[in-house]
């Protein structure tokens, strides 16, 4: 039997399709910051992104350690209700269907210093993170340089399975989902042949449909083209 899914006004595709989500802004809206310390005094607290347009001065020394810790972002983490509901909505969809679709959280964080503290963050607000295996591709516990494509090449080695017909990205960052959009076109031949075989594809379909979505400062949804 050949399983659907339904992205709003697309058309229907079928075969299993994998989700990838960021986490903060996009997840949870979340509060440690990069601090900027000169002369051992804490002289600019910066957002990831924020970080990311600075360049430190003379003298100034970076700290990522509040994106470690773990307790930090248990007690300050808020839910974007929006996604969430959205990630509820998915999830009971992939185990009702049985399609061998799946989430993946692909984070610009690095590990953080407690594990089920961490974990527990989600829980508490619902969110099936049992069921989502998470990749960080962050440095020193931040976000590093090229992070959008450190991210895309995670998610290029789930595509490279050849089990997918659908990806979607849920990101705050434009840069990460034009990146994600990217990866249609750098998709391999001999991929592209395979699955054609493997899922009677016709040659004037995509093997893969890609759909991005970012998530605005107010927490809606906002599909990105190209």
């Amino acid at each position: 039997m050949r399983l659907k899914y339904y992205i709003n006004e697309r058309t229907s595709i079928y075969g299993a399709g994998i989700t990838f989500l960021d986490i903060d802004e996009t997840i949870l809206r979340t509060h440690a910051r990069v601090v900027i310390k000169k002369d051992g005094k804490i002289v600019k607290r910066l957002r990831n992104f924020e970080f990311l347009q600075y360049k430190p001065e003379e003298g100034e020394e970076v700290d990522f350690s509040e994106y470690s810790d773990a307790k930090l972002f248990h007690r300050t983490s808020e839910p974007i209700e929006t996604t969430i509901k959205r990630m509820q909505k998915m999830m009971h969809g992939i185990k009702k269907s049985d399609s061998g679709s799946k989430m993946v959280i692909v984070s610009a964080r690095a590990n953080l210093n407690d594990k089920e503290e961490f974990l527990q963050t989600f829980r508490d607000f619902g969110i099936p993170i049992d069921d989502i295996y998470i990749e960080r591709v962050g440095e020193a516990g931040a976000a590093g340089a090229n992070i959008p494509e450190k991210k895309k090449n995670v998610m290029f080695k789930y595509l490279l399975s050849g089990n997918y017909r659908r990806a979607r990205l849920i990101d705050d960052s434009k840069a990460n989902c034009r990146a994600f959009l990217e990866l249609e076109n750098e998709l391999p031949d001999d991929l592209i042949t395979s699955m054609r075989e493997r899922y009677k594809i016709p040659i004037d379909e995509p093997v893969i449909d890609f759909y991005a979505l970012n998530v605005t400062k107010e927490g809606s949804l906002k599909r990105i083209v190209g």
